[in-house]
């Protein structure tokens, strides 16, 4: 039987790998390697047989299962037996000696080094050595995961005070990492986006999210959003690591992002002769060095980097080259990513053939 909100711990996947896909009914899809009567399952998505014994995705109310060839298995060790999801924590345990004994590799470990804990089996943890650490700042201190939130805060103060560099006046409208856990405990616990950037600029492992339109390691052509759980085509393009297989849809993180600013008006490219000191970027909240170039919107104060807005290169870091040639246009047209203008392709672009990434003339900066 597949465990549903189970308790806090039941997010904790769903953090380190963005919100799950659902069932048909749209209830989250849960682990599970709990056999069943029968020996195999059918896949509610590519209808092909699965065995119980590896694993699956399943929604228990919807009796839905979900294959390991159509959604990524979790890492090793990120259930315990139960099936119950596991938290990772530094704080000392009941025993008096400040050890703990791993249940994989039987060796004693002391607790303040950081361990995989169960929350809700007594005495079941993971050392380290056999399961690798999260990044920073996935869990608080207790070992329940963090959430993605932005927006005003109920009390209506505009800022909060980060947890982990203690920075004062982080806008509340910028987003937040939060514990919801400690949160209904009454003891709020914050980390800001300097700290841990939002899900939708980079990967569990901090590395910086690129455009693509490549389909390699999908052969569906389609992909499951780590950010909102919806599926989406290759052939649409999104936001991607591919060394770690995340991948964001253009509904959480538009294709043609970091053209605007918050009100809709377009950026311009200002170079300035020195440079200014505390000008961040509004996506990455990056320090811009100003005389290398920034897009900004004056009237708004609202600036991007060229790591978020690209000038040289795609989002892959492909150079970009000039051509005149129309391969890849569809009617001898193309659409810049930049300004969503039509051009002729017979008139030349800036582009990233592998990419399909086209720019304008008059939209790439000197």
């Amino acid at each position: 039987m597949c465990i549903r909100d189970r308790v806090s711990t039941q997010s904790t996947w769903d953090t380190l790998k963005g919100t799950m896909s659902n069932c048909k009914k749209d209830h989250k899809l849960q682990w599970s390697t709990r056999a069943q009567q029968e020996d195999k399952f059918k896949c509610g998505k590519c209808g092909e047989k699965g065995d119980y014994q590896e694993g699956r995705w399943c929604c228990d109310e919807c009796a839905y299962d979900v294959c390991n060839n159509c959604k990524k298995p979790p890492p090793p060790n990120a259930y315990c037996p139960e099936d119950h999801l596991m938290g990772w924590s530094t704080k000392p345990g009941e025993n008096p000696n400040g050890k703990y004994e791993c249940m994989k590799c039987g060796k004693g470990r002391e607790y303040t080094v950081g361990h995989w804990k169960c929350h809700d089996c007594d005495n079941y943890n993971i050392c380290s050595q056999c399961r690798d650490p999260p990044p920073l700042y996935m869990f608080c201190e207790e070992g329940h995961p963090l959430e993605f939130e932005k927006g005003a805060h109920e009390s209506g103060a505009p800022t909060f005070s980060c947890d982990e560099c203690e920075g004062n006046g982080r806008p509340y409208a910028k987003g937040r990492w939060m514990c919801k856990t400690c949160k209904e405990k009454g003891n709020d616990y914050d980390v800001c986006i300097r700290c841990r950037a939002p899900p939708h600029l980079k990967c569990e492992k901090d590395h910086m999210l690129t455009w693509s339109f490549s389909p390699e390691n999908y052969p569906t052509g389609k992909y499951d959003c780590d950010a909102c759980g919806g599926n989406a085509k290759i052939e649409d393009g999104r936001w991607t690591c591919l060394e770690c297989e995340h991948d964001v849809c253009t509904k959480c993180r538009k294709a043609k992002a970091n053209t605007k600013c918050k009100n809709g008006d377009v950026l311009e490219w200002v170079v300035d002769p020195e440079d200014q000191m505390g000008i961040a970027c509004d996506l990455c909240d990056a320090n811009i060095e100003t005389s290398k170039g920034r897009w900004r919107c004056a009237p708004c104060s609202y600036d991007v980097c060229r790591k978020c807005r690209p000038t040289d290169t795609c989002y892959m870091n492909h150079p970009l080259k000039w051509t005149s040639e129309e391969e890849g246009c569809k009617e001898g047209k193309f659409e810049c990513l930049t300004c969503d203008g039509k051009f002729d392709c017979a008139d030349g672009r800036w582009t990233c053939k592998d990419c399909g990434f086209d720019i304008c003339p008059d939209c790439k900066p000197e």
